[in-house]
């Protein structure tokens, strides 16, 4: 069990202060406080040293201090709104002077008294194995360790603001790339006679892939190829208008892995026949998915094979409230049709 230093001495000093705070209260005097203390010493026969200059060999002159106790601590009053680190150096210099292992600072200023030991680390009779400790170290390891924790949490702040900031600058110029994609890709569709505006295994049928991959910047982006007809409401829908395929509607899009997960950029526009719409043979395949409760299944995923025409047929589509249509026989099919599975 470790021993704390002039345990029952200390203890006596440190209540006589608490009384004398008491007494005066905050406001008076370092001198009024002194004189005080000095009366209830007398009364409880406790030996002191009042303003006692330390003269010792090879030790500058100058260093007083307020009470000497018994020759065993030294006891500095202050009255002062905060204790600052040059009094624990004055009561450090004191003991390290005298040779004396204890001191107590003590702040009359303080609503509520605080007393504080002060140990002399250099004290020629200190083992180290006392329940004290140096109250200057751990005053300067206590402001090293706050400092420490603020900068740490400061610059963490600031590292992830910046991360964030360079993450989303290189989402931002991958969607910028993308989009140069995208429009390129559309750009070229233009080109393409309106005859031969589909898509590889799709109907309306082509040459465009309906899936590609493209790097660039050190990204690689997928780029989605979709050409499907539309059944305009202008001129009336399935079956009382009986040619469907008025004209045809080309989505582009492309994805990416970004920082914040798979981005996609969608470019969408419309081709048209130069003359009148004109019907080029088939009909139209309307699919409606249900589940046991003949209740319309959004989202569900279809798939239409047919290697025994030409060019095959190898489509998946996606079900909007429970419905896929087809016009022409087959065509790629997505959200896009909603109108006409209304």
């Amino acid at each position: 069990m470790k021993q704390i230093i002039e345990k029952k001495l200390s203890y006596i000093i440190t209540g006589l202060c608490f009384k004398v705070h008491n007494e005066l209260g905050r406001f008076c005097k370092e001198r009024q406080y002194a004189d005080r203390l000095e009366q209830l010493l007398r009364e409880q026969k406790i030996s002191y040293k009042r303003e006692f200059a330390i003269a010792k060999k090879d030790v500058p002159k100058g260093n007083c201090v307020d009470f000497f106790i018994e020759e065993k601590i030294i006891v500095e009053l202050k009255a002062k709104q905060l204790h600052l680190k040059e009094d624990y150096y004055q009561l450090q210099r004191y003991l390290h002077c005298a040779d004396i292992e204890l001191g107590l600072l003590i702040n009359f200023r303080d609503k509520y008294l605080k007393p504080k030991r002060v140990l002399n680390a250099a004290y020629s009779g200190y083992s180290g194995s006392l329940g004290d400790s140096d109250r200057v170290k751990g005053f300067s390891l206590i402001e090293l360790t706050i400092t420490i924790a603020i900068i740490g949490v400061l610059g963490m702040g600031l590292w992830n603001a910046w991360v964030i900031g360079l993450q989303v600058t290189t989402e931002k110029r991958a969607e910028v790339t993308a989009t140069a994609i995208a429009t390129e890709q559309v750009e070229r569709m233009k080109t393409i006679p309106y005859a031969g505006l589909g898509t590889v295994g799709g109907i309306p049928a082509g040459s465009i892939p309906r899936e590609t991959t493209i790097a660039r910047n050190g990204i690689t982006y997928t780029v989605q190829t979709a050409v499907f007809y539309i059944d305009d409401s202008f001129d009336g829908k399935t079956p009382q208008d009986s040619i469907p395929t008025d004209y045809k509607r080309i989505r582009v899009t492309v994805l990416w892995s970004g920082k914040f997960g798979v981005s996609p950029v969608v470019l969408m526009t419309d081709a048209a026949p130069k003359g009148l719409e004109t019907n080029t043979g088939g009909g139209t395949l309307i699919l409606r998915i249900a589940d046991a409760a003949r209740a319309p299944i959004p989202d569900a995923i279809v798939t239409i094979k047919n290697a025994a025409v030409t060019p095959p047929i190898d489509t998946v589509s996606q079900t909007i409230r429970g419905c896929l249509q087809y016009s022409m026989v087959s065509s790629r099919c997505d959200r896009d049709l909603q109108s006409m599975c209304r």
